[in-house]
């Protein structure tokens, strides 16, 4: 029965993707002699669906009709610059939707359209032999797995110059989207677009950080996107969410899934020949004089052009000009045709190296805490399940670390504009809501939701930011973890019920349909979220939420409803129940019996207080701060702030940025005073 199945999933010639009725009448007809002898009895139409989940699940229809670049995406992403850019930077991904391998990209500041023969030529040689290709053999293990394109599927950003000619020379199928089959489509603009936010992700951790000492000029941005295609996401990064119910759900990252594709086809691409690789690159010309050769404002040098410096065409005559062949997005390199037909690879004379990732750096001493010190922004999206999961570590009251002489005041400011404040009551609040999670999952009855309240700047948004990362690498570790482990959606002023449905449909990416009755946009969410896997579902700034004018719709009635049909923990951020019209309105008592509720309240003085000023403490990195002065503060830090952890962190984090520009390299308690009684911090 399984063979029969297995043949008749990839036999069916219909367009896109079989339903599981069609491939269930194919195999009917491929089964219908045993079955009319007796021998075997098919089984009834709910027991072969299942049969096909389980088997798509388990990888088994996954036949020869996939391989390592059957169909590969390419697409322009425009993402944020973090310096002054106005319209950012446009980002080219070429990835491939079998492995989720991302074969290149490529950065570029202007808007016009990239070349697609570099594209091809990129793709078609591992970027660790391009340095010295041709002269050097391919190693038995490429940083990243060389992916051949054998179907090109060129979105917008990609120039139409010579791509054409690239392909058919090379027998690659060029196809534009319109021309895609619907089934294919959809799961390669998500993998871009998933790579594209784990790449904006990666631009503010800790590792980049030597890009804004660099001016994040593109070369640099470059640089930083080659790293993170071969260290982060192709080895490191989660699985993307699966194709279709004929694939199952993918496991493993990028890299592994190229080997279990690999081995179950038995063959393996081999890069594209010298001679060919050199023709797709841009051609241009240029004589050698003392100095090298001049390219695009690079200086070009090295041992192999002595012989020819100064070489003349013809005696007494001009200098030659040399034929060169060039990356227009990797500038290290060039490679030069010599008198003799040989190509010679030149270095950049005046590159800058690879960034500065001194281990010695302070950030480096703290990068296991990054997440802590750096929350990932929230989105009505699924959340990165890429954070570590981790318990508090226990307060030490040791001597804040010297910073490294090579950081820079403005990295030291940057990372101090993030100083982690962790108090123990917000830690007490994570641990409550994921032992609710663990119960929920678990429980035989009833699911209870959270209710956590407390003042405007408190910190219920770190806390639900927190127990999202901790649940999203908590779900990554299974096997067939859920596309979608958490949802949240943060609402903004005057949110209605029919508001809150449609950024909860959105925030799984199925957008409900225009102008539905509020009725079936409620089943609508439900079925959504159910399907997706989701098992946390987070709803910030709820006290936004009011009935629309001139409706009776109740909102406890609509929180009732989704409580009850969706299989997951809701955890509602608000202030205090009792605060407001709407916040009587919005969690009546009968409600509220639904909801535990979780308080965040100001922090006491004593061991508690100590201990999180002692911590913040610790993590300083500022040349001339004497260890333990803040924790004999802590009484007058409490006076200024009220026990407010945000308040707190304004001190801090603002303090630590001032001694840090005007010399002093140490918190005092006359600056803390001036910024507290300055923003009118001090306790009423």
């Amino acid at each position: 029965m399984l063979e029969a199945l297995k043949t008749a999933a990839s036999s069916c010639t219909t367009r896109g993707e079989p339903t599981i009725e069609e491939v269930r009448r194919r195999a009917q007809w491929l089964l219908q002699g045993p079955v009319s002898s007796g021998e075997l009895a098919f089984p009834s139409r709910s027991s072969f669906h299942r049969l096909y989940t389980e088997a798509a699940a388990s990888g088994l229809l996954n036949g020869r009709d996939r391989w390592p670049g059957r169909h590969v995406v390419v697409e322009a992403v425009r993402i944020p610059h973090p310096s002054s850019l106005p319209q950012g930077l446009q980002v080219v991904f070429a990835v491939d939707t079998d492995t989720a391998v991302v074969l290149t990209a490529v950065v570029c500041e202007d808007a016009g359209p990239v070349d697609g023969r570099v594209l091809v030529a990129r793709m078609c040689v591992p970027a660790d032999l391009r340095a010295e290709w041709p002269s050097r053999a391919a190693p038995a293990q490429c940083a990243i797995p060389l992916v051949r394109p054998m179907t090109l599927v060129c979105g917008w950003g990609v120039g139409d110059r010579g791509l054409a000619e690239a392909c058919r020379r090379h027998g690659i199928q060029l196809l534009r989207p319109r021309t895609v089959a619907p089934s294919e489509r959809p799961h390669g603009e998500r993998l871009v677009s998933q790579a594209a936010h784990s790449f904006k992700e990666y631009l503010v951790t800790a590792t980049a950080r030597g890009a804004p000492a660099d001016g994040w000029s593109t070369a640099t941005v470059q640089e930083l996107l080659d790293r993170w295609a071969a260290e982060v996401w192709n080895h490191t990064a989660p699985p993307p969410s699966a194709a279709g119910p004929r694939y199952g759900r993918a496991s493993g990252s990028p890299a592994q899934r190229y080997d279990t594709l690999v081995a179950r086809i038995g063959w393996v691409a081999t890069p594209l020949p010298p001679q060919d690789f050199l023709d797709l690159l841009v051609t241009r010309s240029r004589t050698v004089g003392p100095a090298g050769l001049f390219l695009d404002r690079r200086r070009y040098d090295g041992s192999v052009l002595n012989g020819l410096r100064s070489h003349k065409s013809a005696p007494g005559g001009n200098r030659s000009r040399f034929e060169i062949r060039t990356d227009p997005y990797h500038a290290a390199h060039v490679w030069l045709r010599d008198p003799s037909g040989q190509w010679l690879t030149v270095s950049a004379a005046t590159a800058s190296g690879p960034l500065r990732m001194s281990p010695t750096s302070a950030f480096e001493r703290v990068e296991a805490r990054d997440t802590k010190a750096t929350p990932s922004p929230l989105r009505t999206r699924q959340l990165s399940s890429r954070t570590a999961e981790g318990a508090p570590t226990p307060v030490r009251y040791e001597p804040a670390q010297s910073p490294a002489p090579e950081d820079s005041d403005r990295v030291r400011a940057t990372y101090h504009a993030q100083l982690p404040i962790e108090p123990p009551v917000l830690m007490a609040a994570i641990d409550r809501i994921e032992q609710q999670i663990m119960l929920n999952e678990h429980a035989p009855a009833t699911r209870y939701g959270l209710l956590l309240h407390g003042p405007p700047g408190i910190g219920k948004t770190t806390v639900l930011d927190k127990v999202a990362q901790r649940h999203s690498a908590r779900m990554a570790r299974r096997p067939n973890g859920p596309p979608v482990p958490v949802v949240y959606v943060r609402l903004p002023p005057a949110t209605t019920p029919r508001m809150l449905l449609n950024e909860l449909a959105w925030a799984v990416e199925f957008p409900p349909r225009a102008r539905a009755a509020l009725t079936d946009l409620a089943r609508h969410v439900c079925g959504a979220i159910t399907a997706a896997g989701t098992g946390l579902v987070l709803v910030d700034e709820c006290h936004y939420l009011q009935a629309a004018p001139g409706t009776t719709a109740r909102l406890q009635e609509v929180v009732d409803y989704l409580c009850d049909r969706i299989p997951a923990t809701f955890v509602f951020a608000s202030i205090p129940p009792q605060l407001g019209d709407t916040g009587r309105q919005l969690w009546p008592e009968r409600t509220q019996r639904r909801l535990v509720q979780v308080a965040l309240t100001p922090t006491p003085p004593g061991s508690s207080w100590e201990a999180t000023v002692a911590r913040a403490e610790q993590a300083l990195r500022l040349h001339r701060h004497a260890p333990g002065t803040l924790v004999q503060m802590a009484d007058h830090l409490h006076h200024l702030t009220g026990g407010r952890t945000d308040h707190l962190a304004y001190l801090l984090r603002s303090g630590a940025i001032r001694a840090i520009y005007d010399g002093s390299e140490a918190l005092t308690r006359d600056a803390l005073d001036i910024l507290a009684v300055s923003f009118s911090l001090s306790r009423p």
